[in-house]
C-alpha cells in the first residue's frame, strides 16, 4: 500500500526511533527497515547507505530521503546525543499532519459525494419529461464536474506557487494574511528554532535553518530580517515580534524570559505547544465549516437545477 507523504514519514521517523531505542546499530537496522515496506528506490538507498554503516544523516543525504533541515538537525542530534528525543519529535510531528489531513478528507468525502449526485440528480426531472436530451444531460452533469475538477486542481497549483515561486510577492503576502497559514507558518518556525536549539545547534545558525527550510519567500525574508536584528545584538524575542513572526504578546514575553534565564529551549517547547494547540482549533473549526459551505452549494446547484 502507498502511503501519503505524511503517514509514510510518520512511519519512516516512528521506526527509526523504535529501532534505535531498542540498540540496534544502523547497519542492523538498515535490513530490519528494508523488510517491513515495498522499498522505493531512495528508501532501498537509503537502507543500503545505513548498512555499509554511515550514520543516518548522511545516509539521508545520500539517498535524497530526508530533507535538508532534517539532516541538519540529525546531524546536531547525532553530536549532542539527543537522536532519540528528535527521532519521537519528528515522528510525533508528522503524525499530527497526517491526522489533520486526514481529517480534513474524511469530512469533506461525504459532501463531495452529495454534490456530485446532485448533478446528475438535478437534470432528471426535465430528461424523464422529455425536455431534455440524453447528450445535453450529459452535458449538463458531465461537464460541470469536469470544470470543478479542473477548477480545484488549478487552485492546488496556485497554492504551491504562491509557497514556493519567489518571484510571488503579492500572492505570497496576500496567503500571509490568512489566519490559518500564518499560525500554521509560525509553528514551523517555532518548531524549527525548537529541535535546532535542543539538539544544540546556536541561535543564528538555528534561524537559518529555519529560513532554509521555509517554502515561503515572505517568510524567508523575514527569517533573514531576524538574523541581521539578532546579528545587531537585538533579543531573539523581539526580532522575531518586529518581523511580525510572534503576534502573541504572552508568547513573545516568555521567549524573553526564557532567553534572560537561559532557557530559550524549554520556553520554546512550551510556545511550540501553544501554538500547535491553537492551530489544531483552527483545523477544526474549518473541519468543521467546508462541509456546510459545500451542502449549501449542493442546494444551490438543486434549485438552480429546478428552476430551469
Amino acid at each position: 500500500m502507498t502511503l501519503k507523504p505524511n503517514d509514510y514519514r510518520t512511519w519512516l521517523f516512528g521506526q527509526l526511533a523504535t529501532l534505535y531505542r531498542a540498540g540496534l546499530t544502523w547497519a542492523q537496522i538498515g535490513p530490519v527497515l528494508a523488510q517491513q515496506q515495498r522499498p522505493s528506490a531512495q528508501l532501498r538507498d537509503f537502507t543500503q547507505a545505513l548498512t555499509h554503516g554511515y550514520p543516518l544523516a548522511e545516509a539521508g543525504r545520500r539517498s535524497r530521503l530526508l530533507l535538508a533541515w532534517e539532516i541538519r538537525l540529525l546531524q546536531a542530534a547525532e553530536s549532542s546525543g539527543k537522536l532519540d528525543s528528535l527521532l519521537s519529535y519528528f515522528t510525533e510531528h508528522y503524525r499530527e499532519r497526517a491526522q489533520q489531513s486526514r481529517q480534513l478528507r474524511n469530512r469533506m468525502a461525504y459532501p463531495v459525494l452529495i454534490l456530485i449526485l446532485s448533478v446528475f440528480i438535478a437534470p432528471v426531472p426535465a430528461l424523464v419529461s422529455g425536455t431534455l436530451e440524453p447528450s445535453a444531460y450529459l452535458a449538463r452533469t458531465v461537464l460541470p464536474l469536469l470544470g470543478l475538477f479542473f477548477i480545484v486542481q488549478q487552485i492546488k497549483r496556485a497554492w504551491q506557487r504562491m509557497l514556493t515561486d519567489n518571484s510571488r510577492a503579492v500572492s505570497d503576502a496576500l496567503l500571509l494574511r490568512l489566519p490559518i497559514v500564518q499560525l500554521r507558518l509560525r509553528r514551523d518556525v517555532l518548531l524549527s528554532l525548537t529541535l535546532a536549539i535542543d539538539a544544540g545547534i546556536p541561535a543564528l545558525e538555528a534561524l537559518e535553518l529555519a529560513a532554509n527550510s521555509t517554502t515561503s519567500a515572505a517568510l524567508r525574508r523575514a527569517l533573514r530580517e531576524v538574523i541581521r536584528a539578532v546579528e545587531q545584538g537585538v533579543p531573539l524575542s523581539q526580532a522575531l515580534a518586529d518581523a511580525g513572526l510572534l503576534t502573541d504578546q504572552q508568547l513573545t514575553e516568555l521567549l524573553a524570559t526564557g532567553e534572560y534565564a537561559g532557557r530559550l529551549d524549554d520556553m520554546l517547547a512550551h510556545g511550540l505547544a501553544s501554538v500547535n494547540e491553537r492551530l489544531h482549533n483552527q483545523v477544526n473549526a474549518l473541519a468543521e465549516w467546508l462541509p456546510r459551505f459545500m451542502y449549501a452549494g449542493v442546494v444551490a446547484w438543486l434549485v438552480s437545477g429546478w428552476l430551469r
